[in-house]
């Protein structure tokens, strides 16, 4: 967490196959197992557990993930490890 959060987010996960459709993902409001994002302190350290089973699991070639705001359905910004932006405001893992 770099800074307090004004609204209510949600994140997405999404399971790529090799010809870049999505083969499964989840969609869940952030903190809904525990503290809200709005309680959220800069510096906190968060993690959100996410688990895919079946048949679409095993097409994944990647995992692409990223928030956005819950009432407005635009994504955050997103950026790469080297500061550049993030395609499609997602950040990608092969």
């Amino acid at each position: 967490v770099d800074a307090p959060t004004m609204g209510q987010l949600k994140r997405f996960v999404h399971l790529l196959a090799g010809d870049g459709r999505i083969a499964d993902q989840s969609d869940s409001p952030l903190g809904a197992g525990g503290l809200p994002v709005t309680e959220w302190r800069p510096g906190e350290f968060l993690i959100d557990r996410i688990e895919f089973r079946g048949p679409a699991t095993a097409e994944a070639a990647e995992v692409c993930v990223g928030l956005y705001g819950a009432e407005t359905g635009e994504r955050l910004s997103a950026r790469l490890a080297t500061g550049a932006p993030a395609p499609d405001n997602r950040v990608c893992f092969r």
